[in-house]
């Protein structure tokens, strides 16, 4: 049977389905139990439909998790209410967010989880110590009352 072929904003909108599925099925299941018929029958589509997307499950779950990566700057918005810099609230609140399981599925994931997933993607997909770093800096330049280094 021939793949289907999507257009630019069928293919936009079924992978954001099968992402905000995603989510949430990490969540209940964690990443062995969650079956990619669950994800299709949670995105509304066809199990075959989900391999014009993603190679493997696996390579779904990392997908899942940047695609909630990319989500970050909102949260920070959103714990900043407004203001330009962050107080001891505001960096609570968004510190909270990051383990929070309604917004990060890492509390979900087991150990042996988190290794198929180091395992399986390849060297430019793995975690950067150098980004990571960038990261945190970048989240203390925001932080009232934080002295330069």
């Amino acid at each position: 049977m021939a793949k289907r072929v999507f257009t630019e904003e069928e293919r936009t909108e079924y992978r954001e389905k099968m992402l905000d599925a995603g989510f949430d099925l990490l969540k209940e299941y964690g990443m062995t139990h969650m079956s990619v018929a669950k994800i299709t029958e949670a995105a509304g589509i066809g199990v075959s439909t989900f391999y014009n997307f993603f190679e493997s499950k696996e390579q779904y779950v990392y997908e899942v998790m940047a695609y909630r990566r990319r989500k970050i700057p909102e949260y920070l918005q959103l714990a900043l209410n407004g203001k330009e810099k962050a107080g001891p609230a505001e960096a609570r609140t968004y510190l909270k967010m990051m383990i929070d399981d309604r917004y990060s599925v890492f509390p979900s994931l087991t150990p042996e989880d988190e290794q198929r997933l180091l395992e399986m993607l390849p060297e430019q997909a793995r975690p950067d110590l150098n980004k990571e770093t960038g990261i945190g800096k970048r989240f203390f330049q925001i932080m009232e009352g934080v002295r330069q280094m």
